[in-house]
């Protein structure tokens, strides 16, 4: 085994141990960057997720709304968090409810089609009739969505309420 000399160029135990615990710094700063911006990604998409639920399924309603011929509040389940709108349009009846967390949408008896996806849970639909005598029907819906949050994170915990007033239309 050869020994070097002092003229000979290399790297010293130090100057390895200096290299190595400079690199290792700015590794742990890189990948703590990324994981930062992986769970802003998982944050946005789980507000995306709640956000165009809510919408899609309130947009949906008040389609039906409009169109109806009127809303059949005997059937429907009024002021109570766990509702029901019934709603009579021409020759069907269109029923608007949660199952199992999903809202769910009726008509006739036909096959139940679901309004939300599977990941998101609905957790209010409550129906208030806001009408007056002689007036066209009108009514207040109030709809909570919460994101499925298997792992329980409080970050990525999201929970939106919309609130609107509709009116069946006159014809």
């Amino acid at each position: 085994m050869k020994l070097l000399s002092k003229s000979e160029k290399g790297f010293t135990l130090i100057e390895i141990v200096i290299y190595i615990g400079i690199v290792a710094a700015v590794l742990s700063t890189v990948i703590l960057f990324l994981v930062n911006i992986i769970e802003g990604i998982s944050k946005s998409v789980a507000i995306q997720e709640v956000q165009h639920n809510i919408r899609f399924s309130m947009a949906k309603i008040k389609l039906d709304v409009q169109e109806a011929d009127s809303l059949d509040f005997a059937s429907s389940v009024l002021d109570n968090d766990d509702g029901k709108l019934v709603i009579e349009g021409g020759s069907n009846t269109i029923t608007y409810e949660i199952q199992n967390g999903v809202l769910v949408r009726l008509i006739d008896a036909g096959p139940v089609v679901e309004v939300t996806s599977s990941k998101v849970i609905v957790t209010q639909l409550r129906v208030e009739n806001r009408s007056f005598a002689d007036e066209s029907e009108n009514i207040e819906v109030y709809i909570t969505i919460i994101h499925k949050n298997p792992a329980k994170q409080k970050e990525f915990e999201v929970t939106r309420t919309i609130k609107t007033s509709l009116s069946v239309r006159a014809t």
